[in-house]
This record gives structure tokens, C-alpha cells and sequence, in this order.
């Protein structure tokens, strides 16, 4: 099913029934920054990316972190300190606000580009911009989150290293995002492939899950060809990171705690998604 390729530098990728696959670990930086190139210029080319996304409102993952929200600051630190990566256009911001929270938050939120500026800088105490792989100013924080980004990093396991380092000790990284990690179900970056060959990617996917609970080594696989390259935009379409929570468990094993945020489900189809195909957890700081 592909054969994987363990040494760093050698400019080859894991192919599954045609689909190349990199090991986000283990991938040349040279292929990395392509991919975050050829992805910045669809996003300044193509404007129905911002157009179907709108504005970012998540209230529903907003209203499962109003625990640690609501907690009081740490001793010395006058507000609880919060920062949002890749916010895009953020409804964190205004839901503090009708949620009466706002207040005793110092909100900092990050973007990986200025195309948001004007919509963030009202809305925040602090704006970063650039690329969070490279590490977050500002810190230490209580709480560092993000809604729906973690998959579509190139480098997830250094925003993950940069998250780590920005954190007060006892402070929490919680991450939602897509899960690809059941067999059939295929991420929407490889959409663009034959069903066969993405039914069996989500086979090798799930098997490299398993694999890495096994052997503690983390992949983060990334989709070197995602279907945005291929085909009119769709959700997700270049959503490259490939999620595994296998993969986020073993890099942070022994620095921080997880735990699983159930969220409310409303009928069946959506106790399926969020149970089985939705990374949801909190990671406190050891």
C-alpha cells in the first residue's frame, strides 16, 4: 500500500494507490514551503475561498472551552490570557462579548495573513501575523486554541511545538478539527482521486494510526497534491494535514495531559461525526 520513507531529505513521498503522501516529520523542507506556497497563491487568487468561509463563528466549540474560560487567572496575572491561532475572521471575539466574558480575557489572536487585519485588530488586545510554525509572541498564555485549522497546516507538528512553548505551565492547547483515522472515509484533499484510490488511502491512514500508538512515533501526514490544485473549490479541499489524534497524543506523550471534550450531540448522524470523525481535546501543560 506505499512504501514509507524514514530518511529526512531524500525528495520522495509515500504513494497510496497513486496518491502522494508526506510525512510532515520526515518531508524535505524544500516540498514543505512549495506547498505553502502554492497554497498562499490559490488563497490570493482565488477569492471564493474567503467568500464561502465568512465569518469564522465556531459558538458551538467556543461554549465547551467556557470552563477554562471562566477560571480565574493565574496568581499575579490580572486577566485570564487567551490566544486564538489562525482566526481568520473570528467570532471568538463577539461571543465573548454577548457571553459577558470579554472583559476579564487579554485576547490575542493570530493570522497567517493581513487579508483579515482590518475585521481582527477592533475585535483583540494584540494581533499577530505570520506563520505560527515559527512561534508565538506574547506569551505565556492560559489557553491557546483553534477551531478548524489544524488540519489544513503544511508544518502541524511545529505549530503544535510552538503552542507548547507559548503556554504557562498548567495552561491548555485545545484543538477542533476533522479526524481521518476511519476506514471510508475519505478527507476532502483527496477527493480529487479515484474512490478506490482514496478508500484506500483512508485504509492506510487508519492502519498508520494504529501503527503510531504502537511505536510512539508520530507522521503527520500531509497530502503533497491536495483536490484544490485539481478541481473548483470545495470545503476542505485544501485541508493538506491529514489529522491523526494519534499523532498529536505521542509528540505531546509525557508534556501534557489530554483531555477529550465530548460536545452535545443533535441526532444521530452528528453523535457519529463528532465521536468517531472530530478531534476535540484539551492538552494541559505539564
Amino acid at each position: 500500500m506505499g512504501q514509507t520513507i524514514e530518511r529526512r531529505g531524500e525528495e520522495k513521498a509515500t504513494r497510496v494507490a497513486g496518491i502522494p503522501l508526506w510525512r510532515a516529520t520526515a518531508a524535505p523542507e524544500p516540498l514543505l514551503a512549495q506547498l505553502e506556497q502554492r497554497l498562499a497563491e490559490f488563497y490570493a487568487r482565488d477569492k471564493r475561498y474567503f467568500a464561502i468561509a465568512g465569518a469564522n463563528d465556531q459558538r458551538r466549540f467556543y461554549e465547551a472551552l467556557r470552563p477554562y474560560l471562566e477560571e480565574a487567572p493565574r496568581p499575579g496575572a490580572g486577566r485570564l490570557r487567551v490566544l486564538e491561532f489562525g482566526a481568520g475572521r473570528s467570532g471568538f471575539p463577539d461571543w465573548l462579548d454577548e457571553q459577558g466574558l470579554r472583559r476579564r480575557i487579554e485576547l490575542t489572536l493570530q493570522d497567517v495573513t493581513t487579508l483579515n487585519r482590518d475585521w481582527l485588530l477592533p475585535r483583540t488586545d494584540a494581533l499577530l501575523v505570520g506563520d505560527a510554525a515559527e512561534g508565538l509572541d506574547g506569551g505565556p498564555y492560559d489557553l491557546i486554541f483553534s477551531t478548524f485549522v489544524y488540519e489544513h497546516l503544511v508544518r502541524p507538528d511545529r505549530v503544535v511545538e510552538a503552542c507548547l512553548a507559548a503556554l504557562a505551565p498548567g495552561g491548555r492547547l485545545a484543538l477542533f478539527s476533522p479526524a481521518y483515522v476511519v476506514p471510508g472515509y475519505v478527507p476532502p484533499a483527496l477527493r480529487a482521486r479515484s474512490r478506490w484510490a482514496g478508500l484506500a488511502a483512508t485504509v492506510f491512514l487508519c492502519l498508520q494510526s494504529l501503527r503510531t500508538r504502537l511505536t510512539g512515533r508520530p507522521n503527520f501526514w500531509i497530502a503533497a497534491e491536495p483536490a484544490v490544485f485539481d478541481q473548483a473549490f470545495r470545503i476542505d479541499a485544501d485541508a493538506v494535514h491529514l489529522v491523526a489524534p494519534a499523532d498529536l497524543d505521542c509528540l505531546l506523550a509525557g508534556r501534557a495531559r489530554r483531555r477529550t471534550l465530548h460536545l452535545p450531540a443533535h441526532g444521530l448522524r452528528d453523535w457519529i461525526w463528532s465521536r468517531f470523525l472530530l478531534l476535540a481535546a484539551v492538552y494541559e501543560k505539564r
